[in-house]
């Protein structure tokens, strides 16, 4: 896994991880960003196989919606 609790996105603002959902061989993070906590975004984290790397990859909405389900039932209080 990456090594911070902090990224940096395409947007430029830096989010912090608040929870992770492991399914189906992917890693699943729920971000939120760190001056506004209620700008949240979830990534799916990819681990490159050849160089090593990690990033983090935006969902289509069909999945968004899926992981975002699971993480509101994990999340309940997070959510309220």
């Amino acid at each position: 896994m990456l090594d911070c609790d902090i990224y940096t996105l395409e947007d430029n603002n830096e989010y912090e991880v608040y929870d992770t959902i492991e399914e189906d061989n992917n890693t699943y993070l729920l971000l939120a960003e760190v001056n506004n906590l209620k700008n949240i975004v979830i990534r799916n984290l990819v681990y490159n196989k050849v160089n090593g790397e990690e990033h983090l990859e935006r969902l289509d909405e069909d999945k968004f919606d899926e992981i975002l389900d699971k993480f509101i039932k994990k999340n309940k209080d997070l959510f309220q």
